[in-house]
């Protein structure tokens, strides 16, 4: 006897996805995964990086927890770039097996997220 497996949107509601909104959505997906693609070389140490950031405009880093679900969604798009998510997640690591949740690939980031953390809100009070 064969098991038919069913996708958890149409079990639960009884209705499929309209394949033109699945399409729209994975384009927009894969509009947001090249979007963000940052690459480069760090001037901490010189390695060569190429991920998927959270957000750059303010979490310009690299994730672990990010990382490992951009490179799932990287799979479904671009399998070698999924790959290069995860390579470039592993530089991380230290040589006692260490992995770090965030990589701060960029210096000049750093500083300024760093400065934008440590500024004043204009929610204080005086």
């Amino acid at each position: 006897m064969r098991t038919r497996t069913v996708p958890l949107f149409v079990a639960t509601t009884g209705r499929g996805i309209d394949p033109a909104e699945a399409d729209r959505v994975a384009a927009e997906a894969r509009r947001v995964l090249k979007g963000n693609r940052q690459a480069g070389v760090s001037d901490w140490d010189g390695m060569r990086y190429d991920f998927v950031c959270p957000s750059p405009t303010h979490y310009p880093f690299q994730w672990f927890w990010d990382s490992a679900f951009h490179a799932i969604a990287l799979l479904h798009v671009d399998p070698e770039l999924s790959k290069q998510e995860l390579r470039c997640l592993m530089q991380g690591a230290q040589p006692d097996g260490f992995q770090g949740h965030m990589l701060l690939w960029e210096r000049d980031a750093h500083k300024r997220w760093l400065n934008a953390w440590r500024a004043p809100s204009s929610a204080s009070s005086t």
